[in-house]
Parts: C-alpha cells; structure tokens; sequence
C-alpha cells in the first residue's frame, strides 16, 4: 500500500514517514505543499504545518477526489474548517505536551482497541465545533478526532509520531489496515 504525505513545511513529517513504516507501510511518499498537483484516488495523510488551513488553498484538491484522508493537526484542522466546522485559537499555545484523551467514538478505525491514552499535542488552532462525528477529546475538553460518515476523511489534532503518544504506531497500523 502506498501513502502519501503533503508536507507543510513541518519538521515532523519524516518522523510519520519512519512511523508509517514500523507501523507496515511498505511505501511512503513526501511530497511538498509546493509541489503536489492533483492526487486523486490516493491514501493521503496532511502533515502538522505552521499557520491556519486558509494559509494553504490547494490542500482544498484533496476533498471529492477518491482519496482516503487522515489530516494531523494542521490537516485536522483542515477538515474540521473544509467541512463547516469552526477553528479558535488557544490563549496560550501548547507545543510538546502531554495529554489525555478518551475515544468517543468506538467504531472509528483509528482507535481500534483503544479506549484512552496519552497523546502529544503542538498547536495553537483548534477545531471548537464540527458537524463531523467527533471521535476523540482531550480531558480538557478539546475536539482531538473527528471523521465523516463512511471514515474516508479522519482528522486528529495531536501527533501521533510524537514519543509524547505512545499508542501512535497503533494509530497508524490502524488506518493502514482501513485503507
């Protein structure tokens, strides 16, 4: 199966690619929020970037074309915001932090034998509302996974290539094995 990564000009986005592959992907591609044209028919993963979703217009091909869509962070936020739902910013950003989230939704893929778990979080946007099925929150309340109805689109705001979220191999085996 390959994945491929758009990269947001985000130093995390080889720790997913090397994650990916002890998660049993057998091949990952980066591609460069500059260089991606159309991918279509695809499994997608949106890079953690800086900024807001409107800071990227093109990532906006992804959606209505086949692809199968697991947005971290900047590319959650991209979903919530794609999809109607509304992005506030944090009174104090939190950049390599530890957290814990509880699964709401025990039907998404992602969480697969997780009920809750430590996660690391890096962000100062968040998704405060979303009319997609909210999977996962932080225990301080904050929306930490949402996807749409047939699970083609999933979005999480934590990182989990992060050594601050010890199931995020799980995570990614687990959207491996749904795509």
């Amino acid at each position: 199966m390959q994945v491929i990564i758009i990269d947001n000009f985000d130093s995390f986005t080889h720790n997913i690619k090397q994650v990916l592959v002890y998660a049993g992907c057998t091949s990952v591609k980066v591609v460069g929020y500059s260089e991606f044209d159309q991918i279509e028919n695809s499994n997608v993963i949106v890079s953690p970037g800086p900024g807001l979703p409107s800071d990227y217009p093109k990532l906006e091909r992804i959606f209505d074309k086949g692809n199968r869509i697991l947005g971290i962070c900047l590319g959650h936020q991209l979903i919530g915001s794609y999809f109607g739902g509304k992005l506030n910013q944090l009174q104090t950003p939190i950049h390599g932090e530890s957290v814990d989230v509880e699964v709401l939704d025990s039907e998404c893929c992602l969480f697969k034998g997780i009920k809750s778990f430590k996660a690391g979080r890096y962000h100062s946007w968040y998704v405060s509302e979303s009319p997609l099925a909210i999977t996962a929150k932080s225990n301080d309340g904050l929306i930490m996974g949402i996807r749409n109805e047939d699970q083609s689109t999933l979005g999480i705001q934590f990182h989990p290539e992060s050594v601050l979220t010890p199931v995020g191999e799980q995570i990614f085996r687990n959207w491996i094995h749904s795509v």
